[in-house]
This record gives C-alpha cells, sequence and structure tokens, in this order.
C-alpha cells in the first residue's frame, strides 16, 4: 500500500497528450521545446521512450513531464539544446495494480468554487448575539476529493461580526 507520495507529476494539457517519442530539441538555450508539458515514458531495460501502449509490455518503466527549461549537450560537431525532463521514480509493472488519470474539468467559464453558509437554522436570540459585534465565527472546510489525505485536509476561516451585522 503506497503511504505517501514522493512526486506529483501535473500538466496543463489534456490526459492524450503523451509524446511518444524524445522530446523536441530547440533551436536556443532560451526556447521552449514543443513538447512543453507533456508526459514521456521511459522503458528503463531498453533506455528508449515508449508510447502508452508499449509501455504495458515494459518490466520497468519511468513517467517523465517535459519542462520549459533546456539543457546543453555539446557534440563533436553540433550544439544541442535538448529539454529538462523531470522524471518519477522507476516503477515496477507488476506492482501496479491499477492507473488512474484525472482531468480537471474545464469550461468556457472557469470559475473558484463557492461556498455558500446557510444561517436559516440558527435562532433568532443568537443572531441577535452576533449583531452585538465581537462574536467570533469559525468556519471549517474538510475537503473529501484529496485522495492521498482522505477527509484530513482542512481549512479555517474566522471572522469576527461587527455591530448590527446580520447574516
Amino acid at each position: 500500500m503506497i503511504t505517501f507520495v514522493n512526486t506529483v507529476l501535473v500538466s496543463n494539457l489534456k490526459a492524450e497528450n503523451i509524446a511518444t517519442a524524445a522530446p523536441a530539441a530547440c533551436d536556443s538555450m532560451n526556447a521552449v521545446s514543443t513538447d512543453y508539458g507533456k508526459f514521456v515514458i521511459m522503458d528503463m531495460d531498453k533506455g528508449t521512450f515508449v508510447t502508452a501502449a508499449d509501455a504495458k509490455k515494459a518490466d520497468r518503466i519511468k513517467i517523465g513531464l517535459v519542462t520549459n527549461k533546456n539543457t546543453v549537450r555539446r557534440g563533436p560537431k553540433d550544439i544541442k539544446y535538448l529539454p529538462i525532463i523531470k522524471w518519477s521514480n522507476v516503477i515496477a509493472m507488476d506492482a501496479i495494480k491499477s492507473v488512474n488519470a484525472s482531468v480537471y474539468p474545464t469550461g468556457d467559464a472557469e470559475t473558484e468554487d463557492t461556498v455558500t453558509i446557510d444561517f436559516s437554522k440558527i435562532d433568532a436570540m443568537t443572531l441577535a448575539k452576533f449583531a452585538e459585534g465581537g462574536k467570533r465565527l469559525i468556519v471549517r472546510l474538510t475537503f473529501k476529493d484529496l485522495p492521498t489525505r482522505y477527509r484530513k485536509w482542512t481549512e479555517s476561516y474566522e471572522y469576527v461580526t461587527e455591530v448590527d451585522d446580520t447574516a
């Protein structure tokens, strides 16, 4: 059982954007590769980049994310600017029980989530106390959509009421 995660690779591209070959080289040190943000898979036994379908046949793989930074590789006759890849640990294929890729739902108008607090079930006497001012309200949110910290990730927000505050 996995009890912690060392590296999380996140891309802003859709899940189907997995490079099938080595990432494209750049023209200069400051240029960004056309494969920036794509995932790459390397067969550790062969030392080659493979597709997702071919990765199922491998014994050990590494998953990488192409970054926007480059490194210089000097050859006897040329200079190449290769993108730096952020790699995962080596993964033995027999250790994989399942694979899950999540895609954040996007739309035309991306907005932050909002939370609405309902004061309709609070009695009038308590609301009158809040209206006096100087009373602390603390709202604690428990996030249930983080699988690595199930029901343990909380955020607390505090508000001190002012005179004549209403719900």
